[in-house]
Order: C-alpha cells, then sequence, then structure tokens
C-alpha cells in the first residue's frame, strides 16, 4: 500500500504523452492508468492519424495482431482498438463510451479503405509498418475489427504479483456487439467490444520496474488472451466452414449472381485466396442449411474450426494456391557466425535481440541469413514466438550472447532451409524486407 501511496503523493496533472519519470508524480488515475496500458499493450509504429483520428477523436489503445479467422500461420493482421478507463469499482460502462468505440472502429476502416482507394493491392506499407486491406473485393466482405475496454481493478488482498484479468462482458456467451444485419459478421457494420478488468497495482508495478522481459512477455499474454477471448465467443454463436470453388470461376460467378443471399456471411481471409471462410448465426439455422445446400452445388463445404488453417482438411489440401514465394516478404539478416547458424537450424529460432525488434518483422513470412558469400532461407510460422533471457538462450546451448533479453522468431520445422541468391543490396540498419521476388532459389540443399 505503501507503493500506491507514493505513486500518488503529488497532485500534479500532466498530459498522457509525457515522459515515464512524470508518470511517477501523477494523481490523476485515469491519466496514469491510460499512459501505463498503452505503453504495456499498444503499437508506437502505427501512423499517427489511426490514433488521432481526422474527427478529432483520440484512440487510447491500437495495435495489430492475428486476425480472429486465420491461423496464426497467417501474416494478414488485424487492428485491435482498446479504450482505457479507471473506472469507479463496481461500475459498468456507459453508452456514450460503447458508442465512441464503434465510432473509433468505423474511424479505422475508413482509414484502411482510403489508404487501399486507388490501388490494387492487398497490402501496404505505411511508417514501416505493414497494413493489410479489410475488405476482400471478391465477396466485400470485411475482416473483423475487436474492441475493446480494459479498466483498472483493485484486490481486496492489495496484491500487485498478479494480473488478474478477467473478462467483463454483459454475457459469458457473447461480447458487446453492433450491427446493422444478422447473421452477417463480415459485414462493415458488425463491431465487436469486449471488456476486462485488470489489477491496477500488478500494471503500475510491471510498469516501474522497466524490465523489457516481462513486458515485452505480458505484451505477447494480453494480446493472445484477448484474441482468444473473442475467438471463443465467436465459437458460441456461429457455426464455420472453408470452402473452395469445386470448378473453377463457377463459384464466383454464383457469389455475383446470388449476391445479396452470401453479404456478410464469406470472406477470403486465409492465406490461400482461393478458401473462403463462411460464418452462419447458429440462431438462423433453416436459413443456413438452405444457403449450404445451394453453395454445395459449386463449392467444396467443409467445417473449420475458427483459427484453424484450412489447408489441414483433406479435401482441402492441395487447393491451388493462386500465391507462390514470389508475393511474399522476405526479412533479410546477417547471420553472426557459424556456430549461430548451427545452433538456428537445431532449435529452429532465429534470435533477436529484443531492444531491436520490430513488430513489422512479424509480417514477413521468409528469413534469409546471410553468412559471408552464402545466403540461407527459412520459413518463418507465426505459432510460437517467444522471449528468452540470455541465460536461457545459454541453456539452450546458445554461445556468448551478448544481449540481456531476446525476441525468438520461429522457423518451420517442417520445411527445409534453402540455399538461396540475394541480388538486392541486403541491409540497412542490419535488416531490410525486400520482396521475395528479388530472390533467386539455387538449389533446396538443406543446410547440415
Amino acid at each position: 500500500m505503501g507503493f500506491v501511496l507514493c505513486f500518488f503523493d503529488y497532485a500534479h496533472q500532466i498530459p498522457v504523452n509525457t515522459d515515464q519519470q512524470e508518470y511517477l508524480l501523477v494523481k490523476n488515475f485515469n491519466i496514469v492508468f491510460e499512459a501505463i496500458i498503452d505503453e504495456l499493450i499498444g503499437d508506437k509504429n502505427l501512423p499517427t492519424e489511426l490514433k488521432e483520428q481526422a474527427d478529432g477523436k483520440r484512440v487510447d489503445h491500437l495495435y495489430q495482431h492475428y486476425g480472429l479467422i486465420e491461423n496464426q500461420d497467417a501474416d494478414k493482421n488485424t487492428y485491435y482498438i482498446g479504450d482505457s478507463k479507471y473506472y469507479k469499482m463496481g461500475s459498468i460502462v456507459g453508452k456514450e463510451s460503447v458508442y465512441k468505440q464503434y465510432t473509433y472502429a468505423r474511424n479505422v476502416i475508413q482509414w484502411n479503405l482510403d489508404l487501399f482507394q486507388d490501388e490494387d493491392k492487398n497490402e501496404k506499407i505505411v511508417d514501416g509498418t505493414t497494413h493489410y486491406k479489410l475488405r476482400d473485393d471478391i465477396t466485400e466482405g470485411y475482416n473483423i475489427i475487436p474492441n475493446f475496454f480494459i479498466s483498472a481493478d483493485l484486490p481486496m488482498d492489495l496484491s500487485y504479483t498478479t494480473d488478474k484479468i478477467e473478462c467483463k462482458d454483459s454475457t459469458e456467451s457473447k461480447p458487446l456487439s453492433s450491427y446493422q444485419f444478422k447473421n452477417r459478421l463480415f459485414d462493415r457494420d458488425t463491431l465487436l467490444l469486449s471488456h476486462y478488468n485488470v489489477n491496477f497495482l500488478y500494471v503500475v508495478s510491471l510498469y516501474a520496474r522497466d524490465n523489457q522481459y516481462e513486458q515485452a512477455s505480458w505484451k505477447m499474454k494480453v494480446r493472445d488472451m484477448f484474441r482468444e477471448k473473442v475467438q471463443s465467443k465467436l465459437k458460441n454463436e456461429y457455426d464455420f466452414y472453408a470452402m473452395t470453388e469445386k470448378q473453377k470461376d463457377e463459384g464466383i460467378a454464383y457469389i455475383r449472381t446470388h449476391f445479396q443471399e452470401v453479404l456478410g456471411k464469406i470472406y477470403t481471409p486465409f492465406e490461400n485466396p482461393n478458401i473462403f471462410s463462411l460464418a452462419l448465426d447458429k440462431n438462423d439455422k433453416d436459413a443456413n442449411e438452405t444457403l449450404k445446400t445451394k453453395l454445395e452445388q459449386y463449392f467444396i463445404v467443409k467445417e473449420c474450426t475458427l483459427g484453424d488453417n484450412p489447408e489441414n482438411i483433406p479435401d482441402l489440401k492441395n487447393v491451388e494456391k493462386g500465391i507462390s514465394l514470389p508475393n511474399e516478404k522476405v526479412l533479410v539478416m546477417r547471420a553472426k557466425d557459424q556456430n549461430q547458424l548451427e545452433w538456428i537450424n537445431k532449435n529452429h529460432f532465429y534470435n533477436i535481440p529484443l531492444q531491436n525488434f520490430n513488430t513489422k518483422f512479424l509480417s514477413c513470412r521468409a528469413l534469409v541469413l546471410v553468412l559471408g558469400k552464402e545466403s540461407f532461407l527459412y520459413y518463418i510460422t507465426q505459432e510460437k514466438h517467444e522471449v528468452k533471457s540470455k541465460i536461457d538462450l545459454q541453456t539452450m546451448g546458445y554461445v556468448n550472447p551478448h544481449s540481456e533479453n531476446y525476441f525468438l522468431l520461429h522457423l518451420d520445422e517442417t520445411k527445409q532451409s534453402q540455399r538461396v541468391q540475394v541480388n538486392e543490396p541486403l541491409y540497412k540498419n542490419d535488416y531490410m524486407i525486400i520482396d521475395s521476388n528479388k530472390i533467386t532459389l539455387i538449389n533446396v540443399e538443406g543446410i547440415v
């Protein structure tokens, strides 16, 4: 309790964008809580106009993370939009806050639409961060944007050792939601909103300790948890399927002809653009069965649990991707020495000093490591990335780690590494993200 009294000893009022030292001179709980939460879970490298919106509204927290529909191997991140408040104990989120949150989401959607308005692309880099098109031009469906409130709570025992995150949604079966039409999950006007409580003393303590390893670990934990909570509730509300055309272009023709029937129900979130996601509200069973029967004349339709990779379903395994390696992004980095290369091949991780890690690395689907005159290509997954300390790496057999903490980029254990030649200048600030059509495969020999 003494820590809390010290923390709020002074009654200064300061802006949210103040520096770390001044946070400790604030008495306004709301300012402190908002600033600390943004530091602990938000992204700093997103374009300013996403948070400082054109209509004058300011978003408390915004970050990119794995989408809700696709599996974590996919690189198609979506936006998560948050609002933090130090609500009075027992208070609930008011209507004004809820409607403001929906407005934030609509502004983000509009910003994304404007970004791709005049370009026939599905992704674009702005200020060093990759942004993915929210609207699918074939189905005119929209990717889901999760919204959340995070409020502070004080545990009875005043403990600051655990975060005690608790879901506070209006019901446990579904989050708050806003929609124009029922049974249209992939609709621009269908917005989801969740509410969580977190131990205020824990986040203050975590922030004040300034331990990069602990903060990065908690950021990953919270982001994954928020995603999983919304996924769990969507699974209760919707049946999810993956589907692909039986005959090329016949299914697309059906979609165009029966557009009104499928609008908002189908979308293409997967790495393979020829596989569609179909989401059907469980409360509309008769209409759903009628639609499914019609779709099955032109599509292979299979149940696909939310977040699973549809290409693991036997009937969808060999669907032509339409997207090959040359359309991917590749992260080009230096390998320190042969010892590091051998460690990478054994452990299937590439270790990046935590202070050098950038979230845009996660948009890359492959890694090229350069050692001397040789270059080797690895495939990146997005399932098992970890933050490890110097001691952890030594335990894993890494020779001479120089940094205190590392971000471990997980490499696909099922795909053999490949020798490649890089035809472009390799480096900019020790790394470079390039289109992989600028690298040429020499052979597919594995590294020994």
